[in-house]
């Protein structure tokens, strides 16, 4: 073992030092063009040599480490690996890279490469369970992962343990029982409860079962009911995986109406995820939604990046319209978050936000009809409602965003993120012409504020508490949000 080990070092070592050639070689040449170019010299089909397969790998490390330089690096560890198995360490090494670029299906390939005699293969073998859990093919990862023979205590024994427990929590039933109340100023306020059962069993079958209920406190005869199931299936070789959809809501026994969901979601790489969905949902943000079905059909597309030192940032843009309706709505929405001021238990952040919103139809109407205003109403003061959903006009928000993330154990994570900004938007007015009532619109400034606080208690490895609340405060409503929630593994 301590032989096989000095070898190891002393071929590392030789893949770092400069390669004693007497002359420079063609792909010295191709390497050293290739260091001052912004695309790959012409000769590139040309140029191997005796010490090809080390000069490639060393030129890929380092053009690995600068963003600008990862194409030519892709280019230098493909060509290294050209030349077959012949050193463990260059495996690892380009499977972290293509796992960084998003490429899991070739990772994989290049890992399953390391023979099982050599000393690192069960690194190679922790490396495949990784990628296999980010892929759900949970089964496969037990297997890989039953085939590592090790003593439990090494750090191999760790890490296997730790992968164990991981794919263990995604692949085991979990039920969750959520409690929430929503209240704004409309005033609208509702109760209700959900129950979900989730269980991950396989790359094509990831599914769950949701049933729940909303009571709203003007009119408690009234419940909405909901049920819907939902399946997702991975496609490794692109790294994405599809979300499909299918439910039911109503109020009481009668008037159910279908709603549905397709997700396509893309690990583009290791910080950097791409969502597509296209959904028919309920819409329950107004006093038209109290009693009756409203239905959104909805497309949404949202790219996010977080990265281990905290920086976040997140686009999001959806096309809304009402079912049956030629009304439609458009929201565009971006924030940023800088990485954590500090590393301790407490994690603050700082960032900011930008915000737009416009709607093809602006659905606001009077309470009272012609008649009543004129018989008895306020003619210089014209109340008016959103009918069925709120619809926003070109309205335009800017702001800065302050979150604080505090950890003192394992067991309990606390999170508050503000934010706080300035809006602009064109507010519906109403008016009394000759015969009927008029809409027209004023510019009006607001401050769009929230606070959220969510805290999350782990009292065992199989159960999971959270409490979450809200404080929102826009150009349309003044809301506030509770959610209690107690999931158990199974």
């Amino acid at each position: 073992m301590m032989k096989g080990g000095f070898i190891y070092v002393i071929l590392f070592g030789l893949l770092l030092a400069p390669t004693p050639f007497l002359s420079q070689t063609c792909l010295d040449n191709f390497l050293a063009e290739l260091e001052l170019s912004n695309k790959l010299p012409k000769s590139k089909g040309l140029c191997y040599d005796e010490g090809a397969y080390w000069k490639f790998w060393k030129a890929g490390t380092k053009y690995s480490k600068s963003p600008s330089t990862r194409w030519k690096a892709s280019y230098c560890y493909k060509q290294a690996a050209r030349f077959g198995f012949k050193f463990a360490w260059f495996n690892l090494e380009y499977s972290k890279f293509l796992v960084e670029e998003g490429k899991l299906h070739d990772a994989l390939k290049i890992l399953k490469e390391v023979p099982a005699s050599d000393a690192l293969y069960n690194n190679g073998q922790l490396k495949i369970a990784e990628i296999l859990i980010w892929s759900g093919a949970y089964g496969a990862t037990n297997r890989v992962l039953s085939s590592i023979q090790v003593e439990e205590k090494s750090q191999i024994g760790e890490s296997k343990k730790n992968l164990l427990r991981i794919c263990d929590s995604l692949a085991a039933p979990v039920v969750k029982q959520e409690a929430f109340f929503n209240a704004d100023n409309q005033p609208l306020a509702l109760i209700g409860h959900s129950f979900v059962f989730r269980q991950g069993k396989s790359k094509a079958l990831n599914y769950q079962i949701g049933f729940g209920n909303s009571y709203y406190l003007s009119n408690l005869s009234r419940v909405q009911t909901r049920i819907n199931v939902q399946n997702s299936f991975s496609i490794s070789p692109i790294n994405t995986s599809i979300n499909v959809g299918l439910g039911v809501v109503g109020f009481g026994t009668n008037d159910f109406k279908p709603t549905c969901l397709l997700g396509i979601r893309t690990q583009v790489n290791d910080n950097l995820v791409n969502e597509l969905k296209i959904e028919r949902k309920t819409y329950d943000l107004t006093r038209a939604s109290i009693g009756s079905v409203l239905l959104m059909d909805q497309l949404m597309h949202s790219f996010r990046i977080n990265k281990s030192s905290g920086l976040s940032i997140e686009w999001n843009g959806t096309y809304s319209k009402l079912a049956n309706s030629q009304s439609s709505q458009l929201n565009l929405y971006s924030w940023v978050l800088s990485p954590y001021l500090m590393r301790t238990r407490i994690k603050p952040r700082i960032g900011g936000f930008l915000g737009y919103a416009n709607s093809n139809q602006i659905l606001y109407s009077a309470v009272l009809s012609y008649d009543q205003i004129i018989a008895g109403g306020d003619l210089n003061n014209i109340e008016g409602v959103f009918t069925s959903w709120f619809t926003p006009n070109q309205m335009r928000v800017v702001g800065l965003i302050a979150d604080v993330g505090y950890s003192p154990n394992v067991s309990f994570k606390l999170n508050c993120t503000s934010t706080i900004g300035l809006g602009i938007s064109k507010e519906p007015v109403l008016y009394l012409t000759n015969d009927e009532i008029g809409l027209s619109s004023y510019d009006t400034y607001f401050i769009p504020t929230d606070v959220k606080v969510n805290a999350m208690y782990y009292p065992s490895r199989s159960l999971e508490l959270k409490v979450s609340y809200e404080f929102r405060n826009t150009v349309f409503n003044r809301a506030q949000y509770m959610l209690f929630s107690l999931s158990k593994r199974l």
